[in-house]
């Protein structure tokens, strides 16, 4: 939502030609689909307040942003989005018909990605579009360091690390 807002604001002759306001796997499900969706988590949560709770464009939120019209249909990750089109058949080699889900986020695929697919599993995330990243390599050095001390060999300078 504050990114519409600035390019409102900022680039209005940009915002004048918006047809849709969409995140990454919306933009790749538009273009492989021509069906305009995106997956309950980044609807609710990166677009917020501009949805209701239930997935549909709030018009009064959305009033000083973007015209409801301009927002994505929210589905469910793992909905079908459609299905891809000759067009996006002929540029992609993909085959016509084959069905597209909505898609996710990268939190939520990595979370799939590791088996956190159910209550009781976890997986330990050091960053997300939601959050800086600029040091992930410090953030993981200072995981390994603290936390599998032993793993570290004698000289303290090489790991040994048992499986995949």
């Amino acid at each position: 939502m504050p990114k519409i807002l600035w390019i409102k604001n900022k680039e209005p002759e940009v915002f004048a030609k918006a047809h849709k306001f969409l995140t990454g796997s919306s933009f790749i499900a538009a273009k492989l689909t021509g069906n305009y969706v995106v997956d309950r988590f980044l609807g609710l949560a990166s677009f917020n307040p501009l949805y209701f709770n239930n997935g549909t464009p709030n018009p009064e939120t959305c009033a000083p942003i973007c015209r409801p019209d301009q927002l994505a249909q929210v589905k469910e990750a793992n909905d079908i989005a459609g299905y891809v089109t000759g067009t996006a058949a002929e540029e992609t080699g993909l085959a016509a018909g084959t069905p597209v889900i909505v898609g996710t986020d990268d939190s939520g695929a990595e979370a799939i990605s590791t088996g956190v697919v159910a209550p009781g599993k976890m997986m330990i995330q050091f960053g997300s579009i939601s959050a800086g990243t600029n040091t992930d390599g410090s953030l993981t050095k200072w995981y390994r360091d603290n936390l599998f001390l032993d793993a570290l060999d004698s000289d303290c300078r090489r790991y040994h690390w048992q499986g995949a």
